[in-house]
């Protein structure tokens, strides 16, 4: 792996290869940094063989040149996480001989964060309807937007109390607010 610390012998790197094809330039500014590659397998259940495929090309790359192999286990899916998972991985890619450089784990907090903020500022709501409700909509609208999404359950259509309530006493899920666009915008050549 090439690291330069120093700027000027940087910038005579820069001024020689000045003339190089533009590709070539891509290519050596890749070269200057360090590799680092994510595998983020699903904690649902038991590795697949598929998974430990994507992970070996991963390691091999990361190894080529000189980088990062990072394990990536995000929790966000709680109803169907597997504790068993997250060490049947880690034993699967040790027995495969695929070193672990870093492990990361979810980021929940920071998630948290970014979700009530979303919330606060009006760009996300809660959204209270059961399976049921939803598949019982999903053939009444050809698509979920404003004008639907104002006849369902959440906290667009129901009282700051009974929000309150539902969010302390149910499931409920948050979704993105997307704007609804009074024109139509149609783009023509």
């Amino acid at each position: 792996m090439l690291y330069i610390n120093n700027i000027q012998l940087y910038m005579k790197i820069i001024k020689i290869i000045n003339n190089f094809n533009y590709i070539y330039k891509i290519l050596l500014i890749i070269m200057l940094k360090k590799i680092r590659v994510r595998f983020a397998p699903s904690t649902t259940g038991p590795f697949h063989i598929g998974g430990l495929r994507t992970a070996l090309y991963n390691y091999l790359f990361a190894k080529k040149y000189n980088g990062d192999f990072i394990l990536r286990f995000e929790n966000t899916d709680i109803n169907r996480y597997d504790e068993n998972s997250e060490k049947h991985i880690k034993d699967s890619l040790k027995w495969c001989n695929i070193n672990i450089d870093f492990l990361q784990k979810t980021k929940k907090e920071l998630y948290q964060y970014y979700i009530e903020y979303l919330l606060k500022h009006g760009y996300a709501y809660y959204g209270f309807d059961t399976e049921k409700d939803l598949k019982q909509n999903n053939s009444k609208f050809e698509k979920y937007g404003i004008k639907n999404r104002l006849k369902m359950k959440n906290s667009l259509t129901v009282s700051s109390d009974e929000t309150d309530f539902i969010i302390k006493n149910y499931n409920y899920v948050v979704r993105l607010k997307i704007p609804y666009l009074e024109k139509e915008y149609i783009y023509k050549r």
